[in-house]
């Protein structure tokens, strides 16, 4: 297994710590900073915005922040 990891990682340039740690599915995290909201209040949000707009209030990106901002002081989330 070794041999072949080392073979491969010379092949395509990618380094034999790598390639082993795939295989073993080490650091199987998901890359990037982790969620802040689910999926539920993202969608909540995208709603809100839509609904607004609908009554002829569009909202801008600050507004957007404050709603986000008014419901993590609500919901006692940084």
């Amino acid at each position: 297994m070794h041999n072949l990891l080392s073979a491969q990682g010379v092949r395509s340039g990618i380094s034999k710590s790598t390639l082993h740690d795939k295989y073993k599915c080490n650091h199987s995290n998901k890359v990037g900073h982790p969620m802040v909201f689910t999926q539920e209040e993202e969608l909540a949000f995208i709603d809100v915005v839509i609904k607004v707009a609908e009554w002829g209030f569009p909202l801008s990106i600050l507004d957007l922040k404050h709603i986000v901002k008014g419901y993590l002081d609500r919901a006692g989330t940084e």
